[in-house]
This record gives C-alpha cells, sequence and structure tokens, in this order.
C-alpha cells in the first residue's frame, strides 16, 4: 500500500489534538517520546515518563528516531504501548502537539504503526509535524477530523494524482468531497 506524507500546516490543539490522539489507535501500536542529554529534563518531564512507565515497551539511546537525526550525540529513546489509558495520559498532560518539547515534557511524540514505521512524527522545537497516510487513512482522518489542516508533500505523490485519489477514496466512504474544498 503506497503512503504520502501530508505535512500539518500548523499546531494541533484542543479537542484536535484529543481526537487526533484518538485517530492513533486505529493505526498504530505504540509510540516514541525522547529526552535529550543537552537539555536538561524538568520534573515536569520525568513526572510523564513516571506514569508511563507501566506501558514502557523499551528505553535505548539512539542519535536518531522518526524525524530526527543527530550528529555526534545520543539521545535516550523511550517506546511505549499505545493504548486508551496512553492516550489519555498523553491528552492531559499536553494541550497542544507542539507542547512536547523540553523541558517542560519530554520532546517529540511519534506514533507508530505495527510494522514499526512512522504514522505521526513530529519535530516540536522545530514546529514541524507530519502524518505518514495511504489514500484510504487520509480519507479516514478527514472525515473523523474535518478542520485538520494538511498539506502533500510533492515530492511523495503528484497533485494531479492526490488529488483523483483522494477524492475517489472519499467517495468511497460514501462523503461527497468537491474538487474545490481540497485544499492542495
Amino acid at each position: 500500500m503506497t503512503h504520502n506524507i501530508y505535512t500539518l500546516l500548523s499546531d494541533v490543539e484542543g479537542q484536535v489534538y484529543v481526537r487526533l490522539l484518538d485517530h492513533s489507535l486505529d493505526y498504530c501500536d505504540s509510540f516514541i517520546l525522547v529526552i535529550r542529554h543537552s537539555i536538561e529534563a524538568s520534573a515536569s518531564a520525568m513526572a510523564v515518563l513516571d506514569r508511563l512507565e507501566p506501558y514502557l515497551v523499551r528505553a535505548e539511546e539512539s542519535s536518531e528516531w522518526p524525524g530526527t537525526q543527530l550528529l555526534g550525540s545520543t539521545a535516550r529513546v523511550y517506546r511505549y504501548k499505545l493504548t486508551s489509558d496512553t492516550i489519555f495520559i498523553l491528552g492531559e498532560v499536553a494541550e497542544r502537539l507542539f507542547d512536547w518539547q523540553q523541558p517542560e515534557l519530554p520532546e517529540d511524540l511519534c506514533f507508530i504503526r505495527p510494522d514499526g514505521n512512522p504514522w505521526l512524527v513530529t519535530i516540536a522545537h522545530e514546529e514541524d509535524a507530519y502524518l505518514v497516510l495511504s489514500n484510504d487513512e487520509l480519507a479516514a482522518l478527514i472525515e473523523s477530523i474535518p478542520i485538520l489542516s494538511l498539506e502533500l508533500d510533492r515530492g511523495t505523490c503528484p497533485k494531479s494524482d492526490f488529488r483523483r485519489d483522494i477524492i475517489q477514496a472519499l467517495q468511497d466512504r460514501f462523503l461527497y468531497i468537491s474538487p474545490k474544498s481540497v485544499s492542495l
């Protein structure tokens, strides 16, 4: 199945943030958070890690994770099981996607599919985030969160194919969308 990259054009906050968290349960089985050694983590960041500890799959030193590659240093990358309980915690400790920055919180919340590939990638301190979605997943996301502002990464799909494929995927879900309402 082909996946394309869709950049979030603005931060995701409030109920849209909560709905995005909930939607991740449909596609992902884990998520990661990062603690960089170059930035001291606050007590609140450490408290989040403590709350998530029962769901910890693994923690490892790494110089890379989705969306980031460090040069000459490493960070602690924590991978957690994604459950309704962990979604509740993520929604409770942050009000928006780009809140995931040290020192107040661990960095770079990313949701990971069962095959190990990312579904949502954030580089919070750069206010950058993107989703890696199939056309059907994009249609389901638009149906679930219609005000989410996305832009297709032009390097992953020709514009004409995107327009045709997303309209077809939405119509297949019994949802009509006119070509003028798809922002390219």
